[in-house]
């Protein structure tokens, strides 16, 4: 490895990410190896508990790696997002379903006043009900922005083991910062 924490072009954070998510893909152990080949194609795919990285050239690596995380974000967050949309509806939540993605140092999502949902795209490197309480959490404040004793009463209602859930994720996932 080049000296300065950088492999192929790939910064050092970002290979410990791409360790981290298949190590706990859903929170499940797996084992990992990061591989990377140079073909005209790029892709990233993952085989056996192995991560392969196709790249044309060795800078482009970092690239095609957060292009494949996004789009993985948006899929996974977004068939998720529908199920809590429907558990969130008996309690009076409406959304269209609709975010953004944004790598965050110190958050896992976010909430405007408007309602606009902001995830972090690493959160798919948690499980699934860690996922969903995040998910969970951010609806709850198109309902009651802030985190007044009315919004942890309807969290409550909605998810009662939030806690644990919070606390698991923070245990198994670290954030980028």
């Amino acid at each position: 490895m080049p000296s300065g924490g950088v492999e192929g072009g790939v910064p050092e954070a970002l290979l410990e990410f791409v360790r981290g998510f298949i190590v706990f893909n859903a929170g499940v152990k797996k084992a990992a190896r990061y591989q990377q080949y140079f073909a005209v194609k790029e892709a990233v795919r993952v085989t056996r508990g192995e991560l392969l990285v196709t790249v044309r050239t060795p800078d482009r690596t970092a690239r095609v790696l957060n292009a494949w995380l996004r789009g993985r974000a948006r899929a996974v967050l977004g068939e998720r997002l529908t199920r809590c949309l429907e558990q969130a509806a008996p309690f009076g939540i409406r959304h269209d379903g609709s975010f953004q993605l944004r790598t965050m140092w110190t958050r896992w999502g976010s909430c405007t006043r408007a309602g606009r949902l902001t995830f972090n795209p690493l959160l798919i490197q948690a499980p699934g009900d860690c996922i969903d309480y995040v998910l969970l959490h951010e609806l709850c404040h198109t309902a009651e922005f802030g985190h007044s004793s009315a919004y942890y009463a309807l969290l409550g209602r909605m998810l009662p083991d939030w806690k644990s859930r919070r606390s698991r994720l923070n245990r198994l996932v670290e954030l980028a910062g």
